[in-house]
């Protein structure tokens, strides 16, 4: 049974999608693409890592602590998004050669996103300013280091499955 579009054909952002009678979000303007960032640095205690701190209405009006994201725009690749993601929410840059790439995954069962996983050493780099991407919930959102104890009970899975990732990369 070929995949419908039971609303959101034309809406720029969603769509709810039906296959085999599954009904499941698409995320319109990324194509159901997004990438995950893990920007981390070396302390003399370890290692600590780059948490977002920001508002996202499904969850709370609240800030709370979450992965760096962002979707992968029709005329740019994953990487090159990460690039850019880094240095809007982060205030850090970096070259695509730096990125530590850590693999996919679809954060649910509810969704078609696929997640470009990277993680990126930002131990000998500066820290610019976060510009964000100008929207409404990026005002007022900053970034916080936390160690491994920390991100353990940060609520967003991305965080968890990047930092386990790399930590299998690395040995």
């Amino acid at each position: 049974m070929p995949e419908s579009i039971l609303w959101g054909a034309d809406h720029p952002f969603l769509s709810i999608r039906q296959r085999e009678n599954y009904s499941y979000l698409h995320m319109n303007r990324t194509n159901g693409l997004l990438v995950g960032l893990l920007p981390f640095r070396k302390t003399d205690s370890g290692y600590e890592y780059l948490e977002r701190i920001e508002i996202c209405p499904a969850h709370s009006m609240d800030y709370e602590p979450c992965a760096i994201t962002g979707g992968v725009l029709p005329d740019r690749t994953p990487i090159q998004m990460a690039i850019q993601e880094l240095k809007e929410e982060s205030g850090y840059s970096g070259q695509k050669e730096e990125f530590i790439e850590l693999g996919t995954v679809r954060p649910s069962k509810q969704s078609d996103t696929l997640t470009y996983l990277y993680a990126i050493d930002v131990t000998d780099k500066k820290q610019g300013s976060i510009d964000g991407d100008g929207s409404h919930y990026e005002t007022g959102a900053g970034v916080r280091w936390s160690d491994y104890a920390t991100i353990l009970d940060n609520k967003d899975p991305l965080l968890l499955v990047m930092i386990s990732r790399l930590h299998a990369k690395r040995g």
